[in-house]
């Protein structure tokens, strides 16, 4: 009985603990804000981001950080993604927000 506990809550404390990663929570379509003609960026589950029509691809690093990388360029930011908003913070310390699209 104690190891059939055991394993249910490691179980679930996997489950949770890959639930809560960055990547699950990026995908979708996110809106630079305010605006509404707005540059929209798009991440995809396998690692492709597309900024209005230039393509790339995107990962992430320790500490929150997110890599976006294009043909024209490679920008490294701090995330901060809470529910239907993301802010990127850049070395520099300019701040982009986001909001995400339905």
């Amino acid at each position: 009985m104690n190891a059939r506990l055991l394993f249910i809550c490691l179980g679930l404390f996997l489950l949770l603990a890959g639930c809560d990663h960055p990547r699950d929570r990026i995908v979708g379509k996110w809106r630079v804000t305010p605006g509404e003609n707005a540059l929209i960026w798009e991440f995809s589950p396998n690692g492709r981001v597309k900024a209005g029509k230039i393509e790339g691809r995107y990962s992430f690093g320790d500490s929150q950080k997110l890599k976006t990388q294009t043909p024209s360029a490679t920008f490294i930011y701090v995330l901060d993604l809470k529910e239907n908003k993301m802010v990127w913070t850049a070395a520099n310390g300019v701040k982009t927000e986001l909001e995400r699209l339905p």
